[in-house]
């Protein structure tokens, strides 16, 4: 994705199970998250949707 956008690939990926915000992990109570609202004026919600599925697995159910 990062490539068909016209961005760099990165060199080195470091891989953890947590998002993070200014190299914290996103946390509600110490305001470091960032609403579906915010991020979908900002990217395709495609990346969000992919996100999610890939996070929650086949356990979770359907919303509509």
């Amino acid at each position: 994705m990062l490539q068909v956008a016209g961005f760099s690939l990165p060199a080195k990926v470091h891989i953890h199970g947590f998002l993070t915000v200014g190299g914290e992990k996103m946390s509600k109570s110490k305001g470091t998250f960032v609403k579906a609202e915010t991020y979908l004026k900002h990217l395709d919600p495609s990346y969000l949707r992919y996100y999610y599925a890939a996070k929650l697995g086949r356990g979770w159910t359907t919303w509509t």
